[in-house]
């Protein structure tokens, strides 16, 4: 019977995460493999996820327990209408210009229903099991393991196996038949529980209030933001391949799987690095948006190890069993809020794509004041707010004064002079406050983070001697066109990607300056031969017409 209660566990994880990739490369044809496409996916997915989860929860605490598998039987036979899954965006121009809203409601009316079937299943299997006979009703969390492991192996399984050897039409097929096998087992396993006499936990000491429950949103919604961030800027930085799309998410499953162990194994040392990861990262951010695309690894590891550190805080404030779908309930809200912030809030408010170094220096922030919590009370608030306002003020300040002298004696500053000049200064003025000001770690901990934070913001700027002429951001990413008056050039770019280059000199209007000139040598051979005539369509026309 235990091996029962895993392997549908693992099973329904399975489904759950490896229909995600699929859905999203339903969509690929209309919208490309712009990274917003993806985070707009996985906050509607977070969303049906809630959905889900409060759907357990309303027919474990308010139905009779031998009406509920009849109950959620009925909805499995509904939403076995909508077999085989299928996604499809409308034809037209209207969902580019309204991507997000006609993605969400694709992904909703093609897949809402089975989704929420799966989503139900891990809150719904833990609340049976907890009231029955079953070996696991004491420790019902350790399925949660269970089912996120099966979610990487779904992840990693659909990448690796399922993508390169099925078409799309077979794996919408396959995926079918496996959902209703598992829910088949569900209700089977729902069905062989016995309810005669529930195994009762101890009385519970507590009952989680609202502050307790604001600290699990807040614990899920932290790692939640940072997968999607890391996801948009690897995939920037690097390609937008499904991949790479995948491979956050797998990190973010495992650090689940890690600490609902009952023994986790690596949380207690990423506990202790986590203040400090944190701040690494937004150095590796704002080296990597200059253009050095290696470090990479780098990020994944720290975001791995960010996520294993604050799912153990969150492991460790699991409830009691009575309020084990609460719970559930919570992490999604957090989960979803994360893909909220990242697909839908940031692209509205933020100009420039910042969401993901400020979740960062957050992550760090809360990792350090858990961590003092736990090995040394921390001052009263008051005395941490008068830190933190006063080495903020202090650093903006110092950091402005900073730009303004380094423009004045240089005149112009590459992008890594400037960027190694001003990691010199966060250092030195944090070792600064931290010694002779307020001679606190605290301080210094605060200090760095906001020296990186300017840091970052003054780069997202633009460049020292370029002048910006336009900066917009869409669903496909932020552009800036920038001038440097000195050499005479007017660049495009594309999140951190270069994508033409124009000469304001006279003599220089008709040459090519970019990447595109290569194309002069083909061009010449085809007009010499008189054999193959070539049109040229696209991005870097411009180039071709000045060869």
């Amino acid at each position: 019977m235990r091996l029962l209660a895993f392997a549908v566990s693992f099973l329904i994880a399975f489904l759950l995460f490896s229909v995600q990739p699929m859905a999203t490369k339903l969509v690929l044809p209309t919208l490309g493999g712009t990274p917003a496409v993806w985070n707009t996916a996985m906050f509607t997915f977070q969303f049906l996820l809630l959905l889900g989860y409060l759907y357990a929860h309303l027919l474990s605490h308010h139905m009779k327990l031998r009406w509920q598998l009849p109950a959620h039987a009925l909805v499995v036979a509904a939403a076995c209408q909508f077999l085989p899954m299928m996604v499809q965006l409308p034809e037209g121009e209207a969902v580019l210009t309204h991507p997000i809203a006609h993605l969400v409601t694709a992904f909703v009316t093609g897949l809402g229903l089975p989704f929420l079937c799966l989503a139900a299943t891990a809150p719904l299997l833990q609340a049976w099991v907890s009231r029955s006979q079953h070996p696991l009703s004491r420790t019902p969390y350790v399925l949660y393991s269970a089912s996120n492991f099966g979610s990487f192996a779904g992840l990693i399984g659909y990448v690796l196996l399922i993508e390169p050897q099925l078409d799309l039409a077979e794996q919408r097929m396959g995926w079918s038949a496996l959902f209703i096998s598992g829910m088949l087992l569900l209700l089977l396993t729902g069905k062989a529980l016995r309810f005669g006499a529930v195994a009762q936990e101890p009385a519970a000491t507590y009952a989680p209030g609202w502050r307790e429950k604001a600290v699990w949103i807040w614990l899920a919604f932290l790692p939640s933001s940072l997968s999607l961030g890391v996801t948009t800027h690897i995939a920037t930085d690097v390609a937008s391949i499904p991949l790479l799309w995948v491979l956050p998410l797998s990190l973010y499953l495992l650090s689940y799987v890690d600490a609902f162990r009952s023994r986790p194994i690596c949380v207690a040392l990423c506990q202790r690095l986590a203040p400090l990861l944190g701040l690494v990262a937004v150095v590796c951010y704002g080296v990597s948006g200059l253009g050095i695309t290696s470090l990479f690894i780098l990020e994944l590891l720290v975001f791995a190890m960010l996520a294993l550190a604050i799912h153990g805080w969150l492991a460790k404030r699991q409830p009691p069993h009575a309020y084990l779908t609460q719970f559930y309930i919570c992490l999604a809200v957090g989960g979803m809020l994360g893909g909220a912030c990242n697909g839908l809030l940031a692209p509205l408010l933020l100009r420039d794509a910042l969401e993901y170094p400020i979740m960062l220096l957050l992550a760090s922030v809360t990792a350090f004041l858990f961590l003092r919590r736990t090995e040394n009370p921390l001052a009263p608030l008051q005395d941490q707010l008068r830190v933190i306002l006063g080495v903020g003020v202090t650093m903006a300040v110092c950091t402005l004064l900073s730009y303004a002298v380094q423009l004045l004696l240089d005149g112009t500053l590459s992008r890594h002079t400037l960027d190694s000049r001003v990691l010199m200064y966060a250092a030195s003025m944090a070792g600064f406050m931290t010694l002779v000001r307020y001679r606190r770690f605290d301080a210094g901990f605060y200090s760095c983070a906001m020296v990186l934070l300017a840091m970052v913001v003054a780069l997202s700027n633009g460049l020292v001697g370029y002048a910006t002429l336009y900066k917009d951001r869409n669903f496909f990413g932020v552009s800036r066109v920038y001038e440097n008056r000195a050499t005479q050039m007017r660049y495009l770019i594309h999140d951190t990607t270069m994508h033409g280059m124009q000469s304001l000199d006279p003599a220089m209007a008709h040459r090519p300056a970019s990447y595109y000139w290569p194309v002069k040598a083909v061009l010449a051979h085809l007009h010499a031969g008189r054999k193959y005539p070539a049109a040229a369509v696209g991005l870097g026309v411009g180039t071709v017409a000045c060869v």
